[in-house]
């Protein structure tokens, strides 16, 4: 990233595998295009947004567009001759804020994007056009995903209400088909080959084939602040342990030989589950990083 960068917000490979789009959180919240078979690590092209960043797709059939959203935007960027242009995406009067995007997988419409709103809906484009909703949720909808196969488009959102909703696209119309529940919210969501790989905000990624529609935990993690602690445990078996305790107030067992989490406990069971609002600066505690108080 360019000097003076801060951190990496969003982050997206074009199509042909030529071209990678980040945004930097500095001041001016710019997205920087870098050509990956150049030998000069220097943007080719930068373009600014001016409202923050949460999620960026580029468009499958397009190798030089991609779309951004975050605060109360969706926009549209087109890159050509070393030059990005953007296009906001009309909303109306009221404002939206989005938090994920996902391009349309059918040939046959390649300027369709879908959208995970604030809202609690998904929301479908015709370019930077804004179209008809589908009510998702009461909250907002975390991530979207497209999936083109046998001459239909399906949807994927997962919503805050820890649920992933399967939507089918009807004309310009997304019916709801079915919901997968899951044991958290789902942040990102990806569909191949019969079968949907998420991950949750608990910091679990989880599978399932679309089929059985029952999701399975593949990988247990922490999902807060920074891991603090650290400690292995062999056994009289001469099997080994390891236990781990973060800022999420959680303490997961691995067994190495299975490679997998064991067990979950933690750190403090009496912990508040909102964070308070600190008057002063507190001394101590594992870290600054954390949505839980420092007593966690």
């Amino acid at each position: 990233m360019p000097k003076g960068s801060r951190q990496v917000s969003a982050i997206g490979f074009s199509c042909n595998d030529k071209f990678l789009a980040a945004c930097d959180m500095s001041d001016k919240l710019i997205v920087h295009v870098f050509d990956l078979t150049s030998d000069d690590q220097a943007p080719v092209s930068d373009v600014q947004i001016n409202e923050k960043v949460l999620h960026l797709a580029w468009n499958p059939f397009e190798a030089k567009q991609f779309a951004t959203v975050g605060k109360d935007h969706m926009i549209l960027c087109n890159f050509s001759d070393g030059k990005t242009k953007s296009n906001k995406g009309s909303m109306g009067n009221k404002l939206i804020s989005h938090s994920s995007v996902a391009w349309s997988q059918n040939p046959s419409n390649s300027s369709t994007l879908f959208t995970g709103g604030a809202d609690g809906k998904v929301h479908i484009w015709n370019g930077a056009t804004l179209g008809k909703a589908a009510e998702v949720c009461k909250g907002a909808v975390h991530s979207v995903c497209s999936v083109f196969d046998n001459g239909t488009e399906m949807v994927y959102a997962g919503g805050n209400d820890k649920n992933i909703t399967i939507l089918k696209l009807s004309g310009k119309v997304l019916e709801k088909t079915s919901v997968i529940e899951a044991d958290g919210v789902p942040r990102s969501i990806d569909v191949f080959n019969g079968s949907i790989l998420c991950g949750l905000k608990s910091g679990n990624i989880v599978t399932s084939t679309l089929k059985e529609a029952k999701l399975t935990t593949v990988l247990r993690s922490h999902c807060d602040g920074e891991c603090w602690g650290l400690e292995v445990i062999h056994l009289d078996g001469g099997e080994i342990r390891i236990l781990s305790a973060a800022d999420d107030n959680r303490i997961l067992a691995y067994d190495l030989t299975k490679r997998g989490a064991l067990a979950e406990g933690l750190v403090n069971i009496d912990a508040p589950t909102k964070k308070k609002k600190k008057k002063k600066a507190v001394r101590g505690g594992a870290s600054s990083m954390s949505s839980l108080p420092a007593e966690c």
